[in-house]
């Protein structure tokens, strides 16, 4: 079975995420889709307040309906000391992908010092194909994300976050 491997929070399975999400479901060599994720916002583990858009188990599901598989929901305090190497190296040898996917501004290990820049360079290492999705934008040129969406529903502009979910 070719797996494909998705890492990302996911918080509110916007525009943003469902490109993402999308590149590496159709990714038509892979029979299987695994989205990494966690519990949690990492931000809680730093003891830093987070506001989700959706409660988890709705991002999940929004995730199931774009046809991921299986969602792995890790606890981030058991991964947070991990180098970025070490965290890569538990991924693949749990789930042998052949591919993974991210989105351009994905971060992960100790000091998020785990990139797009570094997975390209060390994919043929591990045998995978590395699919970085590039900023979605709004019309305007502005990058969406979950930053971006809470200002909007906190400025009460609810008609254009809607326009972004």
């Amino acid at each position: 079975m070719n797996v494909g491997v998705i890492l990302g929070f996911f918080d509110g399975v916007h525009a943003a995420h469902r490109a993402v999400i999308e590149c590496a479901v159709n990714n038509a060599k892979t029979d299987y889709t695994y989205l990494l994720t966690f519990e949690d916002s990492p931000a809680k583990y730093f003891g830093i307040q987070y506001e989700y858009i959706l409660n988890r188990e709705d991002s999940y599901r929004k995730a199931e309906e774009l046809g991921v598989n299986h969602i792995v929901k890790m606890d981030f305090s058991k991964i947070a000391c991990l180098k970025p190497e070490e965290y890569l190296k538990f991924v693949v040898d749990k789930y042998h992908p052949i591919s993974v996917t991210t989105g351009f501004n994905h971060t992960f290990g100790l000091n998020k010092s785990g990139n797009a820049e570094y997975l390209r360079s060390v994919a043929p290492k591990y045998g995978f194909e590395y699919k970085c999705v590039q900023p979605q934008k709004m019309c305007d040129g502005k990058i969406i994300s979950s930053s971006l969406i809470k200002k909007l529903l906190k400025e009460a502009r609810v008609k254009e976050a809607n326009k972004l979910l």
